[in-house]
């Protein structure tokens, strides 16, 4: 019987979310690439909330991704880190 929590089994799943978290960052990039491609010109903005034109709500969409990159490449580094470390774990 394979234990699930031996320690190459929870590296191999923090390698995993490690490659799922790889691919959220190049969607966001890939997003990041696609608002930067709208034509500031060509959209508008609901009523909803703050006055604001097309050109601001793009701008600060992609500020904000911006900050969802860097928060993710941050995450990443930390859990590649966890990676490394628990590549060096084995059962007694």
């Amino acid at each position: 019987m394979t234990d699930l929590n031996a320690p190459a089994d929870l590296n191999e799943q923090v390698g995993n979310a490690r490659d799922d978290l790889l691919a959220l960052m190049r969607r966001v990039r890939e997003l990041t690439e696609q608002y930067g491609d709208l034509d500031p010109e060509q959209v508008d903005v609901d009523e909803l909330g703050p006055a604001m034109n097309g050109a601001v709500a793009v701008t600060e969409t992609i500020d904000r991704l911006f900050d969802t990159t860097r928060a993710l490449n941050t995450a990443y580094d930390v859990l590649d880190g966890a990676f490394g470390l628990g590549s060096r774990l084995r059962g007694r």
